[in-house]
């Protein structure tokens, strides 16, 4: 579709159903600004891409369908550097991963009890698990960290025992 001489929409039927299973909208410079995609071809959209000078800056989903978004991911120079999730569908996104750490190749963080402030934190090197911490009764401080080695095996791990925010006993496997 074009007005005034630039294309502003084009879209796609990708099952032959007669409907638009993809819309892609462009800016006045006739480059992409966003993409609706119904990707399970059932007649709704399902994933949105934004984009800001031809790359892609922000990607919604709803991923079970249910007509609600529950997965944000947002690109910094087109690169992804932060996931949002709502796992649970309840409109809250409680999960987020991490993916620009300087530390780690990914964090996933998830506030169990809607706080504000993470209670349970991975961190992964090259897809390995290699630390985890939770503050299971939210009070801002770890109760417990695990760190393992490169193959994602154990090696040593701290407990808060008496609840005080000092991790009291450590185990050294």
């Amino acid at each position: 579709e074009y007005k005034n001489g630039k294309l502003v929409r084009q879209t796609t039927d990708k099952n032959g159903d007669k409907r638009t299973d993809i819309r892609i909208f462009f800016n006045e410079k006739e480059e992409k600004n966003r993409v609706e995609t119904d990707s399970n071809l059932d007649g709704k959209t399902d994933q949105y891409q934004y984009y800001a000078g031809n790359r892609v800056k922000r990607f919604e989903a709803d991923g079970n369908h249910d007509g609600r978004i529950d997965i944000k991911v947002f690109y910094l120079k087109g690169k992804k550097e932060r996931t949002q999730m709502d796992t649970d569908h309840d409109g809250f996104f409680e999960t987020v991963q991490r993916h620009a750490d300087p530390a780690w190749s990914l964090v996933t963080e998830q506030d169990l009890n809607r706080d504000g402030r993470f209670d349970v934190s991975v961190c992964y090197t090259a897809g390995t698990v290699r630390k985890k911490s939770a503050d299971t009764d939210y009070d801002g401080n770890p109760d417990f960290i695990e760190w393992y080695d490169e193959k994602g095996t154990l090696v040593k791990s701290a407990e808060d025992s008496a609840q005080d925010g000092c991790l009291d006993l450590v185990w050294i496997y």
